[in-house]
């Protein structure tokens, strides 16, 4: 019998992203609202981001502390 772990779909999805840059893109996939309101988050400069030209790119860990770092707090757009 192998005792390797078997990963939960969540637990591949996040390993998926947790050791990669992140790409606009990638940001309307993660949160669970639409293009406009990640847009507009973006804009604002709240989120914690490199500009590349016209692109922007982040990591996991980055966005998952922003997060955590956010909690309980309301950010108006």
């Amino acid at each position: 019998m192998s005792k390797d772990k078997i990963m939960s779909n969540e637990d591949i999805c996040k390993s998926d992203y947790e050791n990669r840059i992140l790409t606009q893109t990638d940001l309307y996939e993660i949160f669970p609202f639409g293009k406009t309101k990640v847009r507009a988050l973006i804009a604002s400069g709240s989120l914690p981001l490199i500009k590349i030209g016209k692109d922007y790119i982040t990591s996991w860990n980055v966005l998952e502390d922003w997060i955590r770092d956010n909690i309980g707090k309301e950010i108006y757009l």
